[in-house]
């Protein structure tokens, strides 16, 4: 069986709605590796679609090859929203790179899931990873 996967770039608009998802941003832009620059970062989305695995570690080394030779983003993030699969990439709005560092903003809405999944109180996770944090800090 033939595996196809296809891979469109979302519109500005299409970009800009869903952006405004929070939960689609809780793994976002926060540095570029490149210059140090913490800021605003342009975002280019792509919407995955086809015959493919997403746990399939083939499937994504032939979508990072496909988006490296084809237009030169060596730096994705694979993610899911709403049971589709995307390819999110920054760009540093002052050096151009994207070689840019995503990170997961715990807020209470995160705090929350991971204890409703975990049966731990939410004040218990919050303290145990403010605890974590002091150490490698």
């Amino acid at each position: 069986m033939d595996r196809t996967i296809r891979i469109a770039e979302l519109s500005k608009k299409e970009v800009d709605d869903i952006l405004r998802s929070k939960k689609f941003n809780r793994l976002a832009p926060v540095s570029c590796h490149a210059c140090g620059h913490k800021g605003i970062f342009k975002r280019r989305i792509f919407k995955i679609g086809g015959v493919y695995d997403m746990g399939d570690d083939e499937a994504q080394n032939l979508l990072r090859h496909h988006m490296k030779q084809t237009l030169n983003l060596g730096y994705i993030h694979f993610k899911v929203h709403k049971n589709t699969d995307y390819i999110d990439v920054a760009s540093c709005s002052k050096c151009g790179s994207n070689k840019v560092a995503f990170d997961i903003e715990l807020n209470d809405e995160i705090f929350e899931e991971v204890a409703k999944r975990l049966n731990i109180p939410k004040d218990k996770i919050q303290s145990d990873m403010q605890a974590i944090l002091k150490r490698i800090s």
